[in-house]
């Protein structure tokens, strides 16, 4: 596997707490070859509004998934998580978890929950390095982020 050059980007965006990642939070990917993919370096995550009191939290996966506050580390499908939160007098230390082995061929979900009663905005960061490799690879972690490994 070789980083390709100038392979790092940064995805940034928004998505509405609450919703589960289908269409509409697909992370686009996918460049029709099966000889490259992306490694996830880093995810980070705050609410649009950082006053709210609440809790958040966000889950990016290899598939569409509606169990949108379900971690499941176990799972092949998910590869990355992350939290933060505000109880309104201080901020809980925000965090990130990276599936360190995962390499996305495909695209990419992001979900979001939060404790609050009403949906909010999520702002998301998240950087992926661009790999290239023989297409045996690429069809293994295509298997492998389909749970089917």
């Amino acid at each position: 596997m070789k980083l390709v050059e100038d392979g790092r980007r940064v995805m940034r965006g928004q998505i509405s707490t609450g919703t589960y990642n289908g269409s509409e939070n697909r992370l686009q990917l996918f460049d029709g070859l099966f000889t490259t993919g992306y490694k996830i370096i880093s995810f980070k995550i705050a609410p649009s509004n950082p006053l709210n009191a609440q809790e958040f939290m966000a889950t990016l996966s290899t598939e569409a998934d509606s169990g949108i506050a379900d971690w499941d580390w176990q799972s092949n499908t998910q590869v990355g998580w992350a939290g933060f939160g505000f109880n309104g007098a201080s901020y809980t230390e925000p965090w990130d978890l990276i599936d360190e082995d995962a390499i996305i061929v495909d695209d990419l979900f992001i979900s979001s929950y939060t404790t609050g009663t009403s949906p909010i905005d999520l702002n998301y960061y998240i950087v992926i390095e661009k790999y290239s490799f023989n297409d045996w690879v690429g069809a293994l972690n295509m298997v492998r982020n389909r749970s089917q490994a």
